[in-house]
């Protein structure tokens, strides 16, 4: 299963971003329609129900929010530039 597919690794992801100072606004910058107002709760709920497949642009939502976590970890960058580099990385999907 690839990550961006595996609800406990996102809901990891989640839980640590939020424990380690992601903003609500950051939080929405990294979602797909940056004017959702995006939660962690709601968010790692969703992600909480019965298994299924994610489809766009649940998919690129689910890279920025690992790529954020990961190189958080790895660097301690701070949120702002990680966000924009997510965004960067993985654009907006056109249908």
């Amino acid at each position: 299963m690839i990550p961006e597919q595996n609800s406990r690794k996102l809901i990891q992801a989640l839980e640590y971003l939020r424990d380690h100072g992601l903003t609500i606004d950051q939080l929405c910058d990294l979602h797909h329609n940056p004017k959702r107002a995006e939660r962690f709760g709601a968010a790692i709920s969703y992600r909480n129900s019965p298994p299924q497949e994610y489809q766009e642009p649940n998919i690129t939502y689910h890279q920025r929010l690992l790529f954020v976590a990961a190189e958080h970890w790895r660097t301690e960058a701070g949120f702002d530039a990680l966000v924009s580099q997510a965004r960067a990385k993985f654009p907006d999907v056109v249908f």
